[in-house]
């Protein structure tokens, strides 16, 4: 092909990745330490462009100045920084989305999983923001809605989309753990394989994983950064916290915050996450209050509350108190 460079350099990247077939699977774009990576942009660009016009795919791109790596899908997403470049199974995996993914509003929700209205429209509009090339999503939801189950309703919209195959789902306790594991995926989600991830266990032929932050904090780096596609984090306001900013930015994978209606706390707020998410609250929230209320007072589940009635009265003025005026 023609390169991006006058001669001697012509048609000369500076790193290409192969697979087993021969064809490029991904180019990198190394700069020197003192220039800033985003200047292989056109460059990348090129190559990229040109490659794709010699075999069936277009090749993932990567740019460093051994200091900071960015990584570029070139005509599907904007370059982001990633912490690591990503391991070959890695790239194939994203060749095989990429290739046989589905709009995620196109598809139908699981209503064995999830059948009320307001659960459908969360979950809509998650899909919707995740569509609108977004990579962070923040669901609130009030106790007692169903938040779990829309959870994972989420996730299996995810996988039959072919958007994600590896999915994790992290809470800051062993309790919500493992109801994540048996309640979650594996009631509903039963034919995946899933499992806990500990940091004397990590299994990575399974497709589900759940763990506790404290427990990921230690062996994160066990995994790639573009080893999950999808992250849940349960109750948010209490999971996004300073300490586990790191994990968070090591992966390059979209994320949901998951957490019940109350006030953002400023942990939350500081790690980044939250801000960044805060405009997509109106996915769950947006519903009318009026159409909400019905849809919950309708709900099998949902029991009218007794009504009390009670009459205040004045208590009596006690004598110290009378002497006193």
């Amino acid at each position: 092909m023609d390169g991006y460079d006058a001669e001697p350099w012509n048609g000369v990247t500076d790193y290409v990745l192969h697979d087993p077939s021969g064809n490029v699977l991904a180019v990198v774009e190394a700069k020197r330490c003192s220039r800033n990576p985003r200047e292989a942009d056109e460059q990348l660009r090129y190559y990229v462009t040109e490659i794709a016009n010699h075999q069936s795919y277009s090749p993932f791109g990567f740019m460093t100045n051994g200091l900071e790596i960015w990584f570029w899908e070139v005509g599907q997403a904007n370059p982001r920084v990633v912490a690591s470049f990503f391991s070959p199974q890695d790239l194939h995996r994203l060749l095989f989305l990429r290739q046989n993914a589905v709009p995620l509003p196109s598809v139908a929700i699981n209503t064995t999983i999830v059948d009320r209205p307001y659960q459908h429209e969360a979950i809509r509009r998650v899909a919707e923001a995740f569509a609108g090339k977004k990579r962070r999503a923040l669901l609130v939801m009030a106790t007692g809605t169903g938040k779990t189950r829309t959870t994972m309703a989420l996730i299996d919209l995810f996988l039959r989309a072919n958007q994600a195959q590896n999915v994790l789902f992290l809470a800051d306790r062993d309790a919500l753990v493992d109801q994540a594991l048996t309640d979650g995926f594996k009631a509903h989600l039963p034919n995946e394989p899933r499992d806990r991830i500990y940091t004397w266990k990590v299994d990575t032929q399974k497709r589900l994983f759940v763990a506790t932050e404290q427990t990921l904090s230690l062996c994160f780096e066990k995994f790639s950064p573009g080893f999950f596609d999808l992250i849940v984090f349960d109750e948010a306001h209490r999971s996004i916290f300073r300490r586990f900013t790191e994990v968070i930015e090591y992966f390059d994978a979209r994320m949901v915050g998951s957490r019940q209606h109350r006030p953002i706390s400023s942990n939350a707020t500081r790690s980044g996450f939250s801000t960044a998410t805060i405009p997509l609250r109106r996915f769950c929230m947006n519903i009318s209050r009026r159409s909400r209320m019905a849809s919950w007072l309708t709900s099998p589940c949902i029991r009218p509350a007794p009504v009390f009635s009670a009459k205040a009265s004045r208590a009596p003025t006690s004598p110290r108190r009378t002497a006193m005026r």
